[in-house]
């Protein structure tokens, strides 16, 4: 298997005015959930929720945030070319996905050393190590994920030592030199057989 991977850049962090922040960078479409996010402010009351991206369901979603009183707490950035600085700015990073394959935001905010809390789907905990990196969830489960933004909010030295574990973990696994690596590797194991092949 290989995955696809992201450069490891460095980059400045956003600043926000106002902390904790969680959130994501996701397409505003019903298969990354993110009204049941928005949901879970409720129960955050301190929290601030930045959501970056843009899609069809970006009006739905404001106005979700606003039938909630959670308007003032939930930042909509809106598309952006390179979304690494906010991701870089947050708490945790949650994406609340009903499916995926292999989301390369998770990866994203691993490589900046963000704890993720993102739900059991596709190929999700290929990348998200429950317990060790962050937190896994049932899909459309709010109080579960509220849990587990809990758990990493209310212990700073485990937000911490999870984010630098995701940090290592992607980039010994998921960057674009590892994935160059691992094509190369197969391409010169294929070459190198095909070629004993037409010695016999």
């Amino acid at each position: 298997m290989v995955h696809n991977g992201v450069p490891d850049l460095e980059v400045t962090p956003t600043m926000f005015a106002r902390r904790p922040v969680i959130g994501c960078a996701a397409r505003l479409e019903d298969q990354k959930g993110l009204d049941t996010l928005i949901a879970c402010l409720d129960a955050l009351p301190r929290v601030d929720l930045v959501i970056v991206g843009d899609g069809s369901r970006r009006v739905e979603l404001e106005r979700l945030a606003d039938e909630r009183e959670v308007s003032d707490r939930v930042h909509f950035v809106g598309w952006v070319d390179d979304a690494r600085p906010y991701l870089a700015g947050l708490d945790i990073f949650v994406l609340p996905s009903r499916n995926e394959s292999f989301p390369l935001t998770i990866i994203e905010a691993m490589l900046h050393s963000v704890p993720v809390v993102a739900t059991r789907v596709g190929s999700v905990d290929e990348a998200v190590v429950e317990g060790v990196t962050g937190f896994l969830c049932d899909v459309d489960d709010p109080n579960a994920l509220v849990e587990a933004i809990r758990r990493l909010l209310d212990d700073d030295d485990q937000r911490q030592r999870f984010g630098q574990v995701a940090r290592e973990i992607a980039v010994e696994r998921f960057t674009s030199d590892v994935m160059a690596a691992n094509y190369h590797q197969i391409w010169s194991d294929v070459v190198r057989r095909d070629r004993a092949r037409g010695r016999r």
